[in-house]
Formats: C-alpha cells, sequence, structure tokens
C-alpha cells in the first residue's frame, strides 16, 4: 500500500558566515602578516610576527 499524502518541501539551513574585517590595503603587507603554517592573521609584537600555531617570523626574515 501506498500513502497519498501531500508533503510539504523543506528548504536546507542557511548559514550565516560573521563577517571579516577588511584586509590593509597592500597586497604585500598581506602576504609578510599571513602565517605560513595555518593562514591565519599574524601578529606583531616588537619586531616579530606571531601566530597562534606557534609560527613566528622577525623582521630580519623579510629583509
Amino acid at each position: 500500500m501506498s500513502s497519498s499524502g501531500s508533503r510539504e518541501k523543506t528548504s536546507p539551513p542557511q548559514f550565516i558566515r560573521p563577517r571579516a574585517s577588511p584586509p590593509p590595503a597592500s597586497g604585500l603587507e598581506v602576504l609578510v602578516r599571513t602565517c605560513l603554517n595555518c593562514g591565519a592573521a599574524l601578529e606583531e609584537r616588537k619586531c616579530k610576527l606571531f601566530c597562534r600555531c606557534g609560527y613566528y617570523a622577525s623582521c630580519s626574515d623579510f629583509l
């Protein structure tokens, strides 16, 4: 036996992505401040750039 009832079609859930902050103006600055291990933004402390994954680079690495 088959049931002949009408089933409502539901749309898939919509996910909202948080807005990212705008990148700095220079493309080169974005590359320098991006972690080579995980791709996250690097944080500047004195003359070094640090990442939350443990990666760091000193200013002399980019000269």
